[in-house]
């Protein structure tokens, strides 16, 4: 069996290309996100928007279709996805995840919005989707791809995953 010698940044690049040209087949294959009377916007580019030398990834909003009354209770929340590609484990990956949710935080008001925080491994081997310090908590979604079911895959517009490599060394 050939081993695949490209660097693991090639697959996160690869990932990210696929996240933003097929955002609702992403977040519903990769993420299991239901998008049914939601219409998706991309918040922001790529990267480089963020007050840290690191630029996020991907954020997208799902908004909710039907316009409820101002005055109801409660108010409509809006889901904000954060999506990160992490090729391999990096440390103080979880501090800076942690840094752009306190960014987003201050973007979107909590009456309003939701913040979900979702981290894709093109090369699996992922994290526990938990960072923990000085008694703060904050959870986020860790998806290995090469553990998404191969059909599910192989039924949407994003079948070429299915035949990345388990290995890239």
């Amino acid at each position: 069996m050939p081993i695949d010698v490209r660097p693991a940044s090639e697959y996160e690049t690869l990932l990210k290309s696929v996240i933003e040209k097929q955002p609702e087949d992403a977040l519903r294959v990769l993420f299991d996100v239901d998008l049914v009377g939601r219409r998706l916007t991309q918040e922001l580019p790529s990267a480089g928007q963020s007050r840290l030398s690191r630029g996020r990834d991907v954020i997208f909003a799902l908004r909710l279709e039907d316009k409820e009354p101002e005055d109801a209770y409660p108010a409509p929340k809006h889901d904000v996805y954060h999506i990160e590609v992490q090729a391999e484990p990096e440390d103080g990956f979880k501090e800076w995840l942690f840094a752009y949710w306190l960014e987003l935080a201050e973007q979107y008001d909590v009456a309003h919005h939701r913040i979900i925080q979702l981290v894709a491994w093109p090369l699996g081997g992922g994290d526990d989707g938990v960072f923990r310090r000085d008694g703060l908590t904050l959870h986020y979604r860790s998806i290995n791809v090469p553990a998404v079911s191969p059909a599910r895959v192989l039924s949407s517009p994003l079948a070429a995953l299915a035949l990345w490599p388990k290995t890239t060394r």
